[in-house]
């Protein structure tokens, strides 16, 4: 979260890419249709009459209902953030981000962004939680497939209010930010609010993708330096022509087991190698996440009733824990 853009892709890892919103949306309509979603606390210009925004100390259904309204009636993606203390939940206010201190920028200015500060901010009161919540426009529709008639419809109440699930780009942001703020020991939740009701999700940080995501890390602070500088390993890796990525030279070290290389290096290299590839399976997993996620969002279009119990279970055996509440 200290990184002034934050990469949506990991790609420093064994060439380990994980898809972004444009993943999303590309799945389905084929083309480039968005780029990084990113949070923002910057308030949305909305329609003269149309938009409501969120005041401090607004309580939790308000704040909810406004963020509804900003879905279905605006253009852009908000932000806001709630804190809960002694069972109450209020909301804070709309902010402008703060220029020069972290503040993260898009450049599809549809797009939301963030300013971490405010969330180091809220976390310093010492909330009992804090939600983080932002909206999934009807406008993002178009982007699958849905006309500007279609949302007019919609935003004229003469039309199916649909639903977008979190997209793999949220879930990333909601680890990032439970694991830089790890320390306050104070729960954080993220929210996505479209037209028909609340996403709540959170990370479990002790399975799924977190797991494998901490594993690596450890991994490779404990073994990386040693099996990268060891004479035998650079020996071997120059007359195998190993010079792609690491992946590559762990698992032929593990697979081939040369003698000339110490067994305990031979050993740090199989748990290497085990960790990038556990980490590096997350590429297909989310693939086909998003890909549902396209598809419920698709079929939301036209089905009231759509049940997302399937797309809920799909998140918890990625490690994610994922709630919708229809409004």
């Amino acid at each position: 979260m200290s990184e002034k853009h934050p990469r949506s892709r990991e790609s420093e890892e064994g060439g380990v890419q994980l898809p972004t919103r444009r993943d999303f949306l590309k799945m389905a309509t084929g083309t480039v249709a968005a780029s990084t979603f990113m949070f923002s606390l910057t308030h949305n210009e909305a329609k003269a009459g149309v938009s409501e925004s969120i005041e401090q100390g607004d309580n939790w259904n308000e704040g909810l209902l406004k963020l509804q309204n900003e879905a279905i009636h605006t253009e852009k993606e908000m932000v806001a953030l709630c804190v809960e203390n002694n069972s109450e939940r209020v909301w804070s206010n709309d902010k402008t981000s703060r220029e020069g201190q972290d503040a993260l920028s898009s450049q599809d200015t549809s797009r939301a962004v963030i300013d971490i500060n405010y969330i180091r901010d809220a976390l310093n009161q010492k909330p009992e939680k804090l939600f983080i919540a932002h909206t999934h426009n009807v406008s993002q529709f178009t982007e699958l497939g849905m006309t500007e008639e279609q949302v007019r419809a919609v935003r004229g109440g003469e039309a199916i209010l649909p639903s977008m699930p979190p997209s793999v780009q949220d879930l990333i942001q909601s680890y990032k930010v439970q694991k830089g703020f790890l320390q306050s020991n104070i729960p954080i939740v993220h929210i996505a609010v479209d037209p028909r009701g609340t996403w709540e999700f959170t990370a479990d940080l002790e399975t799924g993708f977190a797991k494998a995501r901490e594993t690596l890390d450890t991994k490779t602070k404990e073994h990386y330096l040693i099996v990268r500088e060891d004479i035998n390993v650079k020996a071997y890796r120059k007359s195998n022509g190993l010079y792609g990525n690491k992946i590559e030279l762990f698992s032929s070290i593990a697979e081939n087991d040369p003698e000339e290389i110490d067994e305990d290096i031979r050993r740090r290299a199989k748990e290497l190698r085990d960790a990038f590839e556990a980490f590096s399976s997350y590429n297909e997993k989310f693939a086909q996440l998003s890909k549902e996620g396209v598809e419920y969002s698709l079929d939301s279009i036209n089905n009231k009733d759509l049940r997302p119990d399937k797309i809920m279970a799909h998140y918890k055996k990625l490690g994610f824990d994922v709630f919708f509440t229809p409004f």
